[in-house]
């Protein structure tokens, strides 16, 4: 995993969520281009977690 996922999982994921939405760039070419495997990707998208929410 590179160190820009490492950081922040959730927030990585966002991006490459992000970049598909806005710029039209593949998952797979953002997953590759940031460090994240699309396995961990795919698991935080499925999970919908949303760091922006404190749980109280």
């Amino acid at each position: 995993m590179g160190e820009a996922a490492a950081a922040d999982p959730a927030a990585v994921a966002r991006v490459i969520s992000d970049n598909r939405t806005e710029y039209g760039i593949p998952h797979t070419v953002s997953c590759r281009a940031l460090g994240m495997s699309e396995h961990l990707r795919h698991a935080l998208e499925k999970l919908d977690i949303n760091p922006r929410v404190e749980l109280t």
